[in-house]
């Protein structure tokens, strides 16, 4: 601010004294003014360049990171706390695939969204009709049908996409009868118009954008002759093979070669040889198609990958999926909208507010998003500027957007332009200023003053410690440098203000300055309560006086009112080198400051190249774990829980393992606790093991619960319990396969926090356990308050306790366990001598490599197949 009225100053000084030389000082004015507004102009244009190269750059995005449906548009539960729960109506969903389907979890999201402000709570169905179509297959659907129906009562049907409405069509007699029933995303409208003449039955239809895709096909390509749909047999793949059928019926596809392929009467590489035939002119439209003649099954991505790594042509897709597998564009239906709209419409229908019987209309959900893959556009020489405007670019290399840069350039150019005009002003201002320099020289000397002394404590500033440091390097002179940082000064200021905490800073300052003029060094305030001393020409080592005489004016007694104070200070110390620079050594002295840190603080180190290794170490751990959580490098492996007495299996615990196995859960988890990344970690693990329920459950199989870890860092995580939720709905898990494992430190240190979180999990009907009991100093005085079932009690426990056979204390600790109500698992065990041990002393569970060493989803699988351990046998 001095600065500015200094300057201010001048210049009305200065146009003062020229208004001798008139015609001179309007060409300055004139210059000026003119420079300044051609530098306005230049920013507005610049700001313009930078909105639109933005607008460009959003476009280009990875398929699985692009919200397609923009769910974030919905605000129905943002009102969630107002719902009464005791309303809350029961809605049966069919959907017509599984969980993998590519739509799938759009539509369950979309419904979610907007349940609970709805009253709406959901039980799912998958039909799985693209593998399940036997007449077994549809037997075991009614079974599971039936047993919903009989388990609760449903207010209402939403069939999800063509095979679930036609399987409500042909069972509503004798499963839905009298209930409203909704469909949505189904793509045969005719279907969808027979279905609404049914009092009962209403809903949307969806379109399969085989049209505008076809329409984007040609405008890309303008020579094309023939179009070729790949399709199956499936419902879906017959409904599309009739629209795209249908297209030669309209005028302006005379003359193209409408052709349709069905994989299904194709092996598959019959199926590759057929599509690596067709040459230039040739269009591939790849519509629904999963499987081929041999009965293999394949996702979108392995159909598409398939065909175009034989196709020497474009393969475009009328549907979600395979633009990063050889897809060169296409449209993609946005369904989110659509599902939450039916649970709004079912919602009014039950509350009696809309008549089911008069929805005779069936609307079709058109809304879609245009997306290209820019490695197959680059490939067959496609013009990008036949695109749509909102079309979606994925897979674009840098070099792209560099030339939405070039009206950046020309913008900064323009405010060059003006920024020379200004230049020449100045130089002829140069002389008419000459006069002034005298006059202002001491004014000038005292603001560099100021710039380069800190105001409060007149040593030097960081800045000008560094042109310090800068000028010593240029002279390759040799220096030694001190950093110094107060442990919990913050402390000082909360109890005596910041004016009490300022004046022990100066004083601090003042000392050191003393010591550094000494010694012939410089000091100077590197941030808040750290400072920086460096003394050239030489180099400190660990017993070095100056050191000490540093350590000593932190340790003064020092006085503030009445009382007496004594700070403490972490110091680092480094030496340069003739190849460093003043910056690799203020990185040697945070290197050896975060070192001292970590061994309490109040310490004195000067930097060593051991350090340096030390800190490469840590950095490189760090990395790995960073690299693990960001690009799929966690694992789980699962550890049986049995029965003590019989062996049978009761449950597993999770547990994460990095897949290169390069560092131990013993290092990693502490590694993320530290960094803030275990909610992150908490929500890939929660998320993997519902996953892999879900697989054992499609199997067929019935796995016991399966506990996941909770630490109390997750507990910062407010939304996991809505994300556990969608991951039970999204995959079709029951609450009861999960429990949460937790310690008693979670309640210890963040109790108001922890009660919330058990009060929540409890309304969802979460399971806890207790892990580590025994560890904490508190175990007895929680066993009471913690919500838990189980109780896992410390390995260190009967390592310690099971030697002596007349020690009684494990024994009291698995008594205590029982007379609070709660079931006593004994982690640890190894031997046939300690199951033995907690068999006579009653303890309910154990778990220990005993019975199994944690292993992969594999090895589970085949533990829970087995059902009851017995490793003697074994």
């Amino acid at each position: 601010m001095s600065l500015f009225w200094v300057i201010l100053f001048c210049h009305f000084h200065i146009e003062r004294r020229l208004m001798k030389r008139r015609s001179q000082s309007d060409l300055i004015r004139w210059l000026n003014i003119t420079g300044y507004a051609v530098i306005v102009v230049g920013v507005i244009f610049l700001s313009v360049s930078l909105f639109k190269a933005i607008q460009i750059n959003d476009r280009i995005s990875q398929e699985q990171s692009y919200d397609l449906s923009g769910a974030a548009t919905y605000s129905d539960n943002t009102t969630i706390k107002q719902v009464d729960h005791s309303a809350t109506k029961k809605v049966l969903i069919l959907a017509s695939y599984d969980p993998t389907y590519i739509y799938y979890q759009d539509q369950i999201a979309g419904m979610l969204s907007v349940s609970d402000a709805n009253d709406i709570e959901f039980d799912v169905v998958n039909l799985d009709t693209f593998k399940h179509h036997t007449k077994t297959d549809l037997a075991l659907i009614d079974k599971i049908v039936e047993q919903h129906l009989a388990d609760g009562h449903y207010s209402g049907v939403i069939a999800l996409r063509d095979p679930a409405l036609r399987y409500v069509m042909d069972h509503q007699d004798d499963y839905f009868k009298d209930l409203p029933i909704l469909f949505c995303g189904v793509a045969d409208q005719k279907l969808g118009r027979r279905a609404a003449k049914n009092p009962h039955i209403a809903g949307s239809a969806e379109s399969t954008h085989i049209t505008s895709t076809v329409n984007m096909a040609r405008k890309l390509l303008p020579g094309t002759k023939r179009i070729v749909a790949v399709h199956d047999d499936s419902d879906l793949g017959k409904t599309d093979a009739k629209i795209f059928e249908g297209l030669a019926r309209k005028k302006r596809y005379a003359g193209l070669d409408l052709v349709t392929l069905n994989t299904d009467q194709y092996s598959g590489k019959a199926l590759r040889k057929i599509i690596a035939s067709y040459k230039k002119g040739t269009i591939v439209l790849a519509m629904t198609a999963h499987t081929d003649r041999d009965g293999n099954y394949y996702t979108v991505a392995e159909m598409v990958r398939n065909l175009s790594e034989r196709a020497s042509v474009p393969i475009f897709r009328s549907g979600k999926g395979g633009y990063s597998n050889g897809a060169a564009a296409g449209r993609i239906t946005l369904c989110k909208t659509e599902s939450a709209n039916t649970v709004r419409l079912m919602h009014q229908i039950i509350d009696g507010k809309v008549d089911l019987a008069k929805l005779r209309n069936v609307p079709v959900n058109t809304r879609a998003v245009s997306v290209v893959s820019y490695p197959m556009m680059k490939k067959y020489h496609l013009d990008f500027n036949r695109l749509p405007k909102s079309t979606l670019l994925i897979g674009a290399p840098a070099s792209y957007t560099r030339r939405s840069y070039w009206p950046v350039l020309i913008a900064m150019g323009i405010i060059l332009a003006g920024a020379l005009m200004l230049l020449v002003a100045s130089r002829l201002d140069v002389k008419m200023r000459l006069h002034t320099e005298r006059r202002l020289q001491k004014l000038t000397d005292h603001l560099q003053f100021a710039n380069a002394h800190d105001p409060l404590t007149a040593v030097y500033t960081r800045q000008a410690a560094g042109k310090r440091l800068d000028e010593l390097d240029r002279q390759h002179r040799p220096y030694a440098v001190v950093t110094t940082d107060l442990d919990n000064f913050k402390d000082i200021n909360k109890v005596y203000g910041h004016e009490a905490s300022d004046a022990q800073l100066k004083d601090i300052a003042s000392e050191l300055k003393s010591l550094t003029d000494a010694c012939g060094g410089v000091a100077a305030r590197y941030s808040g309560d750290a400072f920086l001393l460096f003394f050239p020409d030489r180099t400190l080592q660990k017993d070095d006086p100056i050191l000490h005489r540093i350590q000593n004016i932190f340790k003064r007694r020092r006085t503030i009112g009445m009382d007496t104070i004594q700070l403490r200070a972490s110091i680092a110390a480094a030496n340069s080198n003739p190849s460093s620079t003043n910056k690799d050594v203020l990185l040697l002295c945070e290197t050896a400051m975060q070192i001292g840190k970590r061994r309490g603080k109040n310490a004195c180190i000067v930097y060593d190249e051991r350090m340096k290794q030390e800190a490469a170490k840590s950095e490189q751990k760090r990395l790995a774990v960073l690299d693990a959580i960001e690009h799929d490098g966690l694992t789980m492996v699962y550890q049986p829980q049995v029965e003590t007495a019989t062996g049978k299996l009761t449950g597993f615990e999770a547990l994460a393992r990095m897949k290169d196995k390069t560092l131990s859960p013993g290092v990693f988890i502490p590694i993320a606790e530290a960094n803030g990344w275990i909610q992150k970690i908490g929500r890939i693990t929660t998320k993997m093991v519902i996953r892999q329920i879900c697989v054992w459950r499609n199997k067929q199989l019935n796995p016991p619960p399966i506990s996941i870890n909770y630490s109390i860092g997750q507990l910062s995580d407010a939304d996991y319990l809505t994300y556990l939720k969608q991951c039970l709905v999204m995959y079709a898990v029951p609450v009861e396969a999960i429990r949460l494992e937790i310690t008693e430190s979670l309640f210890i240190r963040k109790e108001r926090e922890a009660r919330a979180f058990f009060e929540a999990a409890h309304r969802m009907g979460v399971r806890f356990m207790m892990d580590d009991f025994g560890t904490g100093y508190s175990s007895l005085s929680m066993l009471q308050r913690l919500p838990v079932e189980e109780v896992k009690i410390d390995k260190s426990i009967l390592d310690n306790h099971c030697s002596n056979s007349g020690d009684p204390f494990l024994k009291h600790v698995i008594a205590l366990i029982h007379d609070d109500g709660k079931r006593a698992l004994c982690e640890g065990v190894e031997t046939q001598i300690q199951r033995e041990l907690l068999k006579d002393l009653h303890c309910d569970l154990i778990q220990g490599f005993y019975f199994g060493k944690p292993g992969p989803a594999e090895a589970a699988e085949g533990v829970i197949r087995k059902g009851v351990l017995d490793p003697e046998k074994d």
